[in-house]
């Protein structure tokens, strides 16, 4: 197997197949790396109406700084046929009604402060209840650059949003930073393709007590009036081709995701590459049915979670940093399958490093360093064909690696486990865990004095433990097997 002709060093040993996840690496970075040129950022507006909205030419009246939205829509109308760039010189600009933004828009911003001076559910839309809009066919093609959006909390606490596109495409959102919005989202993409939000910055968010999922950015489908009740045909629309790349999101609720779901109405293509979610009420990052996406690059810094993840399929998550989290780091639940975690660096998780369960498959966890979690380092539950593969598992205060209720068919390969909870394991197969494999695996007890090195429970059928090293595993045992047909091998080291 090669990928970037290099051998991949995997083993098809005790049916390890892991073909799908290069072919799933290989997919996702050719997406990557088109979604970087995506012609959002190409040269459409190199010819079109450039228009200083303090001075518009045609006899347009100005717009007034202290009430900008009727001005600024007349503004938009005259232009609605054709490409225009909207300049706002630097300053301060109160709106105090809702614009509708046309296609083939750019609004540059210079810097500019856009503070909602009303009670208002959004700054700009893309359109109107006026058309049944399907698939990607409302207004798109429209930017917003350099503006600083303010939906000031602190006299309009409402529940409202600032930017919200629906049916669209090709929206680029760059170099803009966001605060003050209760209970709702900063940007809504419902139903969109092919757009950028990069280099922005998402700061201060409110929630009254009666939600619990205020994305900052929030990716959607169009499934009905719940969804998004401003316009457009519900016919499940999703979002797919979306890069979020170099922003920061801090002090917000939740990150980038989305809460809604339906049975085979799948997201795909989102990726989440280089940016900084620190000091989050909730989770950094929400996936629910989602496919063919890409979480990579990233670092989290005290967020509730890193990602929670429900019926997705064909998700990496590679190379991230992650630390202080004040629940469970990577949260895989409900049917997640074919998910590659490698090269994260999870410190000091509040309960466990990497949870899976409840019928999750095809799921790879590959060389990430795993330090300090309170509850376990890795824990997988009701799932099958798990591979956990050359991890280090270090300080967890409780079992280090951890298979435990119908956890079948799994491998743990090569990970080198130390100093787990002093009550213990390093690594743990319990509770009716059938037909795994432990192959290769250091374990070490270490200052904390772990209990058991590893440890085979009572209703476990068919371990198999080939050149695993227990020496100095626990302070009770270096080996515990109260399982039934454990197959061990004497390349075994320590096993007493």
């Amino acid at each position: 197997m090669y990928f970037n002709n290099k051998r991949m060093p995997w083993s098809n040993f005790h049916g390890l197949n892991l073909d799908w996840v290069m072919e799933t690496v290989k997919a996702n970075s050719d997406k990557i790396e088109a979604l970087g040129d995506i012609d959002v950022y190409s040269n459409f507006f190199a010819n079109a109406n450039v228009v200083n909205v303090l001075a518009p030419p045609n006899d347009l009246e100005p717009i007034d700084v202290d009430a900008v939205s009727a001005n600024l829509q007349i503004i938009m109308d005259y232009y609605e046929n054709e490409p225009v760039v909207l300049f706002f010189p630097y300053g301060t600009y109160k709106f105090d009604a809702n614009v509708i933004v046309h296609g083939d828009t750019k609004i540059i911003g210079n810097g500019s402060k856009f503070i909602k001076n009303a009670l208002l559910s959004r700054f700009f839309i893309n359109a109107t209840g006026t058309v049944d809009y399907t698939a990607y066919t409302a207004p798109g093609n429209i930017q917003f650059i350099g503006i600083n959006f303010d939906n000031n909390y602190a006299e309009y606490p409402e529940e409202s949003n600032t930017l919200m596109f629906g049916h669209s495409e090709k929206i680029l959102i760059k170099d803009c930073s966001f605060t003050g919005v209760n209970n709702f989202h900063f940007v809504e993409f419902n139903g969109c393709q092919d757009s950028i939000i990069e280099g922005c910055t998402f700061g201060k968010m409110y929630q009254d007590g009666t939600r619990d999922y205020t994305e900052a950015v929030q990716l959607d489908f169009m499934g009905g009036s719940p969804q998004f009740s401003q316009f457009g045909t519900y016919d499940d629309t999703v979002c797919k081709n979306i890069l979020i790349r170099n922003n920061k999101f801090s002090r917000c609720i939740a990150g980038v995701g989305s809460h809604s779901q339906k049975t085979n109405v799948n997201p795909t293509g989102i990726n989440i590459i280089n940016n900084l979610f620190e000091n989050l009420e909730d989770d950094a990052i929400r996936f629910v049915e989602y496919r063919d996406s890409n979480i990579a690059f990233n670092t989290f810094d005290t967020c509730e979670s890193m990602i929670e993840m429900r019926y997705s399929e064909r998700i990496n998550i590679l190379s991230n940093v992650v630390k202080n989290t004040t629940s469970t780091s990577i949260y895989l639940q409900d049917e997640c399958k074919k998910t590659l975690i490698q090269g994260n660096r999870i410190i000091n998780s509040a309960t466990n490093g990497v949870f899976i369960e409840v019928n999750c498959e095809d799921v790879v966890i590959k060389n990430n360093i795993i330090d300090g979690s309170i509850g376990y380092g890795i824990f997988c539950k009701e799932c099958s064909n798990v591979d956990i593969v050359d991890n280090k598992v270090l300080n967890s205060g409780d079992h280090g690696i951890l298979f435990s209720i119908d956890a079948n068919d799994c491998r743990i390969i090569g990970n080198d486990v130390r100093e787990s909870g002093v009550s213990s394991s390093n690594i743990r197969v319990s509770i009716t865990s059938d037909n795994n494999v432990l192959l290769n695996n250091k374990v070490r007890k270490g200052a904390t004095l772990t209990d058991i090195g590893i440890s085979i429970g009572i209703g476990c059928d068919n371990t198999i433990l080939i050149g695993n090293d227990t020496t100095d595993g626990g302070e009770s045992l270096n080996y515990e097997d109260l399982g039934t047909a454990t197959v061990t091998t004497s390349v075994n080291i320590g096993l007493v």
